[in-house]
């Protein structure tokens, strides 16, 4: 995210960057967004939809589709951060002019995040976009190298950085739209597992324990 803010080919990402890592969203749901569902003045995303891109017998091209359960159907609550990530796109897309071409899709439009041309992002654009990201990270010659990423990886970062801080794994699970909490917890239990492991090494230390 620093090379991101700082650099001029990919700082016009760092608003849906932001979205992506304060909303733990699933690609499809991100890219399905229109400011509909975006309510600025309660502080809400609503999710509503997937956005696809699949050929149902009528040729390649984008399709509305409804969550795989009714779990996918949920209010997110925006963060300070991801409330000024939604209000910069929408400054970003007025001043490019991106928001004058209202492309339609199955009766939607307005979506929030859109190419040059007023088109939706595709998921398989946004995994370009970050793989391509990462490729310029370690272009800077850095020692460490900066792992290939993709939509999900930002996914289950929010997923792993809310079970860090002990978020209630009800509201977590609620929050990433699981209709199984057992997926939920195989996150949740990693994180605590680590915890306890590192708990349980401190205390030993602190009894100057000898192996």
């Amino acid at each position: 995210m620093e090379f991101v803010k700082s650099d001029t080919t990919y700082n016009a990402y760092c608003p849906m960057l932001t979205v992506m890592l304060g909303t733990g969203a699933r690609c499809g749901e991100l890219v399905g967004l229109t400011w509909d569902d975006v309510d600025m003045e309660k502080k809400e995303i609503h999710i509503r939809r997937t956005l696809v891109y699949k050929d149902y017998g009528d040729g390649l091209k984008l399709h509305v589709s409804t969550p795989k359960t009714k779990s996918g159907i949920r209010t997110i609550p925006m963060s300070d951060g991801v409330y000024n990530a939604f209000a910069q796109q929408k400054e970003l897309n007025s001043l490019l002019g991106k928001d004058k071409n209202r492309f339609e899709v199955e009766g939607l439009q307005d979506f929030v995040f859109i190419t040059r041309n007023g088109r939706p992002l595709l998921m398989c654009s946004v995994n370009k976009i970050l793989s391509n990201i990462a490729k310029a990270v370690n272009a800077q010659g850095q020692e460490e190298t900066f792992p290939d990423i993709s939509a999900h990886t930002m996914r289950h970062t929010f997923c792993t950085r809310m079970a860090e801080n002990g978020m209630d794994i009800k509201v977590l699970q609620y929050l990433m739209g699981h209709a199984n909490i057992n997926i939920t917890m195989q996150v949740y239990n990693h994180i605590a597992d680590s915890s306890r492991i590192e708990k349980e090494l401190a205390r030993i230390n602190a009894l100057a324990v000898d192996f």
